[in-house]
């Protein structure tokens, strides 16, 4: 599979594999929502500008690496 976005540096691709307790279409639905997420929808500037993207991925990465916080929702 091609690359198709990049999380505070790290490959999407490995959050994609299924998990213990998944069905075994919950991998496909992973993968839609992905992609959707951040290979269609985040890049789109009309709907938010550059600055408000990157102050977006600042705040959720400072969330994800705070003590306690909730990581990957």
């Amino acid at each position: 599979m091609a690359p198709f976005g990049v999380r505070c540096g790290v490959p999407l691709e490995q959050f994609l594999e299924p998990t213990a307790g998944e069905p075994a279409n919950g991998a496909d639905l992973k993968r839609l929502a992905t992609v959707q997420t951040f290979g269609a929808a985040w890049p789109r500037s009309e709907v938010l500008d550059t600055r408000t993207r990157a102050l977006v991925s600042v705040a959720e990465a400072a969330r994800d690496q705070e003590p306690g916080g909730t990581s990957g929702s």
